[in-house]
């Protein structure tokens, strides 16, 4: 995140820049008894909620999937067990996971706030986006690696200043793919998208 910052610091004024910032967050680290690691100064956040149970999270839809991922050994229902599959479990590791997603927000944040002091915001198009969605206990499975819509559906919010304040706001629920964000890059920058990329 400090790179971020001064980059935008000390970018040339006078010349257009694309800054990509990624995060580790939400990511867990296995090998870590607490897999989902926030900062000390997190720790105050979702402390006095319950996080709902998602709907999906039965054993009748664990028993349905196909059997190369319903059965113990399948690394999805290992994961599940190290941090879904007791009540307490799961409050504890999707609190710790929604601590690191609002990490990742106040970090976009100070990013939005270093453009507004530098009389950017206007003139930026900013791209939020994820490589994967996950399986939050849902199916009684965790993490990202099946076909179903929990674990390829993911973030895409564009925040672009001259979309007309009548179009702005929106929610759509098509699906889009990450590979349609660098022709869309291209076409808003007024540069000439490629036939193949």
């Amino acid at each position: 995140m400090s790179d971020a910052l001064y980059f935008l610091e000390n970018r040339p004024a006078d010349k257009h820049f694309c800054l990509s910032v990624s995060f580790f967050a939400a990511h867990a680290q296995d090998n870590h008894h607490d897999q989902y690691r926030y900062k000390p100064s997190s720790e105050k956040y979702y402390q006095d909620i319950e996080i709902p149970l998602s709907a999906t999270s039965t054993p009748q839809l664990y028993h349905s999937l196909p059997p190369f991922i319903a059965n113990e050994k399948c690394e999805s229902r290992v994961r599940w067990h190290w941090r879904f599959d007791t009540p307490e479990k799961y409050q504890m590791y999707m609190k710790a996971y929604y601590r690191m997603v609002t990490e990742i927000d106040l970090a976009v944040g100070e990013i939005i706030d270093r453009l507004k002091e530098q009389g950017e915001l206007d003139n930026t198009l900013i791209i939020f986006t994820g490589d994967n969605g996950y399986f939050q206990s849902d199916y009684q499975i965790t993490d990202k690696w099946y076909a179903y819509e929990q674990s390829i559906r993911v973030p895409l919010i564009v925040f672009a200043p001259r979309i007309p304040a009548g179009k702005r706001n929106i929610s759509y629920k098509e699906i889009v793919l990450n590979i349609d964000i660098a022709p869309t890059l291209l076409s808003a920058s007024g540069g000439p998208v490629p036939d193949t990329m």
